[in-house]
């Protein structure tokens, strides 16, 4: 019931909340250290460096949120699309959303969901998704895409430059994650980031490869 709950509210959320990471937030203290996790461990408590795991997207920078330049935006239908892609039926999501909804023919991915982030748990291969963005700074924008790859990933970004003006403020790209580990148990981390010269518009990439069938 919990999950109901937060998926209804989800999508009693104002547009326009789904701000990039980097101008509002920071993977550093004020102090420009880096921050970190504690973590209990056989009765004595230790220090890590935190992921986005703990921290999300970072230290809350109110100033820069109020000039984002990009947001990744949602709407009802974005979420209709994800409770399609979860499985759940069309009587659900009228529950839900509160009114009729057909996932008939919609082919949505889980992974295509538009928050300001990539997470993929069981990555075997390759994937690809899609993300949007809108402009919400100069009218006349160019953005160029720069990419940090989560270790022993390849991440291809289409297309690689964002050209914004007065009749064009949303635009979609594809990314395409690859491994080349063939065993992890592990997360590793990386990320995403748009830039145009005066905003930087960062979302975390997380990914944790699968297992291959011989090993199961």
């Amino acid at each position: 019931m919990w999950q109901e709950l937060l998926l209804c509210s989800s999508l009693c959320i104002p547009i326009g909340l789904r701000l990039p990471l980097s101008r509002h937030s920071s993977r550093q203290h004020g102090q420009q250290t880096l921050i970190l996790e504690s973590q209990f461990l056989q009765w004595e408590i230790y220090l890590k460096i935190a992921d986005p795991f703990d921290y999300g997207g970072g230290v809350t920078n109110p100033n820069g949120a109020r000039n984002p330049g990009l947001v990744y935006d949602m709407g009802t239908q974005d979420y209709i699309n994800y409770l399609c892609a979860m499985g759940y039926n069309e009587t659900s999501i009228k529950q839900l959303a509160g009114k009729n909804s057909q996932c008939h023919g919609i082919n949505s991915s889980i992974l295509d969901i538009n928050f300001p982030s990539i997470t993929i748990p069981n990555l075997k291969g390759s994937v690809t998704l899609k993300r949007t963005v809108t402009n919400v700074g100069n009218p006349n924008s160019k953005y160029e895409v720069i990419i940090d790859p989560p270790q022993g990933t390849v991440v291809e970004v289409k297309p690689t430059y964002l050209l914004f003006n007065p009749k064009v403020r949303t635009m979609s790209y594809t990314v395409t994650i690859s491994t080349s580990h063939k065993i992890t148990t592990e997360y590793y981390f990386g990320s995403l980031t748009w830039v145009d010269g005066m905003h930087s518009v960062r979302i975390p990439i997380t990914v944790k490869t699968e297992f291959p069938n011989v090993f199961r």
